[in-house]
């Protein structure tokens, strides 16, 4: 069990996490720590000490947040069609701090200028078993200026909804397809954050069914909170590449439903540089970047997609080349930076922050 009363917390695809020992992260196993910390002796708060919102207060605190976020974007003239808040900028994505709590995410977030964070639904499963709501975590963020723009990760959004497992081969954990309670969970989550979008994935195996339909269905509740889905192709699953997730897209025929383009699946997977080049650019939901190798150093695709990202720059890939191409063709995206790394999760957590943000921001601006 995790120290100080801590939420013990199934990880995802999107995050490789790591125990917290001795201030450093040692040992990949799917657990993190995922509660409200005490800001006056920096350990995590209990449920008892979190309490419940009485139904007022908990509306009022959604109200709030959604109301500040789209009085921001209004601002900035980033409000877009349909009501949504749009491009948030800089993402530090979910997967990139790991045995971190809530509020030390979002203060690293803050400290290294990041616009929003991304999130796990996961790890709010586990929050709200020892009582801590969607609510509590959106005060933490209101109050820490920093936006969760992302939530991650819908499972095999078309697949069975009956408890099997999600696996693709060679994925190591005992994750479930996305059934009627994470997707509701996804949903209350956009709704108190004021989510850009939710990332979700497809089925393995053959195994989905309608598509289309239920991308369609998933992406019209998405919108009541004024959200957008994202479908994150991925090898290994029924939409491996850019082509198979945007024909999924393309025939659900939602305005606030996408892409999520993951250079590392690209690179990694089928490199259709045609295909790239030719995505209609209000499909490109989020723009997930890491660097890496030319050649992997392992053969197994979820070991090396796990554990050795690279910071951009560190790598051989042309990243300001892969998104100077997208935003050629008018892409305004957010960035949402995807750098699942041993080496960077055993650094400090504020540190890490920071030199991810730079340099994502550089990559806008190449010297």
């Amino acid at each position: 069990m995790p120290e100080n009363g801590d939420v013990a917390v199934t990880g995802s695809v999107a995050a490789l996490v790591l125990p917290v020992s001795a201030g450093r992260r040692e040992g990949p196993v799917p657990a993190v720590h995922a509660v409200a910390p005490d800001r006056r002796r920096g350990v995590g708060l209990r449920s008892s000490q979190v309490g419940t919102p009485d139904q007022a207060g908990a509306s009022l605190t959604s109200v709030r947040i959604n109301r500040w976020w789209r009085a921001t974007a209004a601002g900035s003239g980033a409000m877009g069609e349909n009501n949504m808040v749009t491009e948030p900028g800089v993402i530090l994505g979910y997967g990139n701090l790991v045995g971190v709590s809530f509020e030390e995410r979002v203060s690293a977030a803050a400290a290294a200028g990041a616009d929003a964070i991304g999130y796990s639904v996961f790890e709010f499963q586990d929050a709200r078993r020892a009582g801590i709501t969607a609510r509590d975590l959106a005060g933490i963020a209101e109050r820490s200026g920093v936006r969760v723009a992302e939530l991650e990760i819908g499972l095999g959004f078309d697949g069975p909804a009956d408890g099997r497992r999600w696996q693709p081969a060679g994925f190591p954990w005992e994750l479930p397809y996305m059934d009627a309670g994470v997707e509701q969970d996804l949903i209350e989550l956009a709704g108190a954050f004021g989510a850009h979008h939710i990332v979700v994935t497809a089925s393995t195996g053959g195994s989905g069914t309608a598509s289309a339909a239920r991308f369609a269905r998933l992406c019209d509740r998405a919108a009541e909170v004024g959200s957008k889905v994202a479908i994150e192709f991925l090898p290994g699953t029924d939409m491996p590449d850019i082509a198979s997730a945007l024909s999924v897209v393309q025939a659900a025929d939602r305005d606030n439903g996408g892409l999520c383009v993951d250079n590392w699946h690209f690179m990694r997977g089928n490199r259709d540089e045609a295909a790239l080049r030719s995505l209609p650019a209000d499909r490109v939901v989020v723009v997930q970047l890491s660097d890496g190798p030319v050649a992997p150093r392992t053969d197994d695709y979820f070991e090396e997609t796990l554990r050795h990202r690279a910071l951009f720059g560190d790598g051989d890939w042309d990243v300001a080349g892969f998104l100077a191409t997208l935003r050629a063709a008018g892409a305004t995206a957010p960035v949402s930076i995807e750098i699942l790394s041993e080496h960077w999760q055993a650094q400090p957590v504020v540190e890490t922050a920071k030199v991810f943000v730079a340099a994502a921001r550089a990559l806008e601006n190449p010297v």
